[in-house]
Order: structure tokens, then C-alpha cells, then sequence
């Protein structure tokens, strides 16, 4: 294997180790803060498309591992659930919070993703304390750096105004707030029409990323 076969096949598999990273991330960061605010979570998915692995924790929470790991999702209750279904937590589905409660458990995700690359940073910053043996170098190139850039990218990304990115809700979110009434067919319309827009972006980002990591590397 030459040089540069190594390493596009390198910035591709830090790629991949990157966004799936900060795409779980970025999904605790939804969970959390709904848990917080007792909101009823049904799902985390890591991943588009079918599910190929997951499990039900004892929270009736169902965790799911797809095979397009360039995204994923926390579905919530959307509406209210009868008297039967209620648990001893009494959990609200997420028409039932205000839309306070919603711009938090929206803006978490963005949010846990740029403490996560603060943290990566602050080994970045005292890396000869935690992790002596490696250099500037691989701290620069290496796994480090992208792991802090595909976190920040999926925090930015996140926050266009676009459904289903968080942005997106943000908005709608907003836009009921100033309609004083909530959204209903004008909601699921923009979620729909959005979601191609997304998913071409997602992976046009992600297949541009490793020539993009080629480009820098090269003097």
C-alpha cells in the first residue's frame, strides 16, 4: 500500500470512528435532557434505515443500531397517552412540555456535542501529562483532531434551520410560539419535504471529509 492509499484509507476509517462517535453523542445529549425533564423517550437510533441490532432497556427505551451511521434519532411521545399506559414516573409526551422544555432537549444535542470536543481539545491541551508517548503530530492528524472536528461538525450542522435537524424544530418551535397555537399538517409537511435535503447533504459531507483531511495533510 503506497502512501497516499494509507492515508485516505486512514482518514476514511477516522472518518467513520468520528461521526458515528459524535452522532452517539449527540443522541445522549437528547436523552438526557428529556430524562431530565420527563419526557417520554421511545427510541435512540444510531443510524438510518432498518435496524440491524438493538435492545429495550429497563427505561422502555428501545436502542437501535441501523446501517447508515452518517445520522440518528431520538424519537419521542408525541402525543399524550391514556390513563392505562402511565407509569409511576409519569412521563409527558412532548406536546405535553412547554416549548421551553422542548428548546432544551433540542439544543442538548448540539450542546453535549461541543462539551465533547472541548473535552478531546483539553487532551489536546495537556496531552503530555495524560498521554505522553504521543506527539503533536498524531495529536494534529490523528484520530484526536477528528473526533473534535466531526463533533462540531455535527453540532453546526445540527442547528440549520431545516426539519429534522434540530435547527428546524428550533424553528418550528419558535413559530408556534408566535402563532400562539400548535403546528399540526404544517409540521409533518416541512419534516418530510426536509428529510431528502438532509440525507444528500449528510452523505455528501461525509464522502468529501477524507479528501478534504488529504488536502491539509499534504505540504
Amino acid at each position: 500500500m503506497d502512501l497516499d492509499t494509507y492515508i485516505v484509507t486512514l482518514a476514511t476509517l477516522y472518518s467513520l470512528i468520528s461521526v458515528f462517535a459524535g452522532v452517539v453523542v449527540h443522541e445522549l445529549g437528547h436523552l438526557f435532557a428529556a430524562r431530565f425533564l420527563t419526557i417520554q423517550v421511545l427510541s435512540v437510533s444510531i443510524g438510518f434505515g432498518p435496524e440491524i441490532v438493538g435492545f429495550t432497556d429497563r427505561h422502555g427505551v428501545r436502542w437501535k443500531l441501523a446501517p447508515l451511521i452518517v445520522g440518528g434519532s431520538c424519537s419521542f411521545q408525541e402525543q399524550p397517552r391514556g390513563r392505562e399506559h402511565t407509569n409511576a414516573v409519569n412521563l409527558r409526551s412532548l406536546c405535553e412540555a412547554s416549548p421551553k422544555d422542548r428548546v432544551i432537549v433540542l439544543l442538548a444535542g448540539p450542546a453535549f456535542n461541543l462539551c465533547f470536543a472541548g473535552l478531546i481539545w483539553l487532551i489536546f491541551y495537556f496531552h503530555n501529562c495524560i498521554f505522553p508517548s504521543l506527539s503533536e503530530v498524531e495529536l494534529m492528524l490523528g484520530l484526536p483532531a477528528f473526533l473534535v472536528t466531526g463533533s462540531c461538525a455535527i453540532a453546526l450542522f445540527n442547528l440549520l434551520p431545516i426539519p429534522p435537524l434540530d435547527g428546524g424544530y428550533l424553528s418550528l418551535v419558535l413559530l408556534e410560539v408566535l402563532r400562539g397555537r400548535a403546528l399540526s399538517y404544517e409540521k409533518q409537511l416541512v419534516r418530510v419535504s426536509a428529510w431528502v435535503i438532509t440525507v444528500v447533504t449528510v452523505i455528501a459531507s461525509v464522502l468529501l471529509l477524507p479528501q478534504i483531511a488529504t488536502s491539509l495533510s499534504q505540504p
